[in-house]
């Protein structure tokens, strides 16, 4: 199997291989359509407002259920949700447990997603009008 060159002209990201083999090029964003940058732009600020939400819901439901400072359901929500784990804070209550079992498997997923999308939209640009930015054809 033929390694994937990365390098820093595609900004560590491998190239995509068309089906010969063959290391094929990026899609220029200037042949998207508006439609389609501003699509791409959306859902980028979706998964920015739900990954924050999600943080905010769940240090909401630790304040109340586990009586807890605002501090420290803030301080739980992305020890557990970044799979961190300190152990210094935990669950206590049944609500609890299971609201973190739902929290952590729909965190997990959302921060997951948000941070991917967000490392590709750093690594290919804002997608303006700017012609010089490209991203790898989704073939």
């Amino acid at each position: 199997m033929a390694r994937q060159r990365i390098g820093i002209h595609n900004g560590g990201v491998p190239e995509p291989k068309a089906e010969s083999g063959v290391t094929a090029k990026p899609r220029d964003l200037s042949n998207l359509s508006e439609a389609q940058k501003r699509m791409y732009e959306h859902v980028y600020k979706l998964l920015t407002l739900a990954a924050f939400l999600l943080l905010a819901l769940a240090t909401v439901v630790y304040h109340f259920l586990e009586d807890w400072s605002w501090v420290d359901s803030l301080y739980f929500s992305v020890v557990a949700v970044t799979t961190v784990g300190f152990g210094d804070l935990h669950p206590t209550t049944d609500a609890s447990k299971l609201f973190t079992v739902v929290y952590i498997l729909l965190g997990i997923t959302i921060i997951t997603t948000y941070l991917n999308n967000r490392f590709r939209y750093k690594a290919y640009g804002k997608m303006n009008d700017d012609p010089d930015i490209s991203v790898p054809d989704s073939d």
